[in-house]
């Protein structure tokens, strides 16, 4: 906010002594801990509204948090993109404050059923976030359906994993699907055991087409993810002519030791969500996952091919996937690379 002296952010920030409808909380500051540092935050209320004037998605007195300092160094540097931290929580209620009631999830509040994720693959594309998505098909045509094994995430039984060869979850493990991870962070004996494949990857990124891919079953179902969509490439410090330009190529996986009830715990991050349009169902309780078209479009399975390992075809709005079969990786900056708050 205009609170917190050391943030350096192009971009508006919010600011209570502007806002007609903002309200003191009563809780005394905390600090909220992440990767990448810290904030401390100061509870209040406040009238949300996602998206323009015109938007459906509105309410009042929404409990918040406004940032007063941080060391987190995207933000007192001046790279971060963004000035606010959204949570699109699977659970319905969430804690206000440290010992306090529990109150509805901003998603609740703003009769948000289902949201929509798709980030388009290669270098610095665009990603798109849509609420209620109006998607009139969700068969087998198109979309995979997964149903959730937890209140409170977005987790999915993980039955098999393999890549080159080897095969993981041989015992218990399980899948979030996240948008707050930056790369597909697995547990630490796969990442051991993953290392020959994934020391293959050339800088050049020339090799990509020889790599395996990545087959996750998912439930009852499996997703491939292509060696472009597991490997991205880093940016160098250095630029030309303003802008960031190629480095070497990397593997996109970070190292997680989180064993739950459930097993061995992976996070499926934004390399999934680059590759696969997936529709989060709060009302539903499920995943909805379709292979990702032309301009971040579900494209349509020919079913009668998929036991020889199937394609896409266009079919009205849907796209279809050519661009992403022969997608670049991702352009990335590693340093401002993530897990969720609750994985550190």
């Amino acid at each position: 906010s205009s609170r917190c002296v050391a943030c350096k952010v192009h971009m508006p920030v919010y600011n209570s002594a502007k806002s007609a409808t903002f309200k003191m909380g009563h809780a005394a500051p905390e600090t909220h801990q992440f990767v990448g540092g810290h904030v401390l935050a100061k509870h209040g209320y406040e009238s949300v509204r996602l998206g323009g004037s015109s938007s459906p998605f509105a309410s009042e007195n929404v409990d918040f948090w406004e940032i007063l300092e941080t060391d987190v160094d995207i933000w007192r540097t001046g790279q971060a993109d963004f000035s606010a931290i959204v949570g699109l929580s699977r659970a319905s209620h969430v804690p206000a404050w440290q010992g306090g009631p529990l109150v509805p999830a901003l998603l609740e509040r703003l009769h948000v059923q289902s949201f929509a994720i798709c980030l388009e693959p290669g270098p610095a594309n665009p990603g798109w976030l849509t609420f209620n998505p109006a998607v009139v098909d969700l068969g087998p045509g198109t979309f995979r359906s997964l149903s959730l094994i937890s209140a409170n995430h977005w987790a999915i039984p993980l039955s098999d994993v393999r890549l080159g060869g080897e095969r993981f979850c041989t015992r218990k493990c399980v899948a979030i699907i996240d948008s707050g991870t930056s790369a597909l962070a697995v547990p630490l004996w796969a990442y051991a055991r993953m290392k020959a494949v994934i020391s293959k990857i050339h800088s050049d990124c020339d090799d990509l087409k020889a790599l395996p891919s990545l087959d996750l079953q998912l439930g009852d179902q499996t997703f491939s993810l292509p060696p472009s969509a597991y490997t991205v490439q880093l940016l160098d410090s250095a630029a030309d002519a303003g802008s960031p330009r190629p480095r070497i190529c990397f593997p996109a996986f970070m190292q997680l030791n989180i064993s739950t009830t459930m097993g061995d715990l992976w996070l499926l991050g934004m390399p999934f969500l680059r590759h696969f349009y997936t529709i989060f169902d709060r009302a539903a309780h499920k995943i909805h996952v379709a292979e990702q078209g032309a301009g971040c479009m579900p494209a349509r399975l020919n079913t009668s091919s998929e036991a020889a390992g199937g394609f896409f075809v266009p079919h009205k709005s849907f796209g279809n996937s050519t661009t992403t079969a022969s997608a670049k990786p991702t352009l990335v900056d590693m340093t401002a690379a993530r897990l969720p708050t609750w994985a550190t």
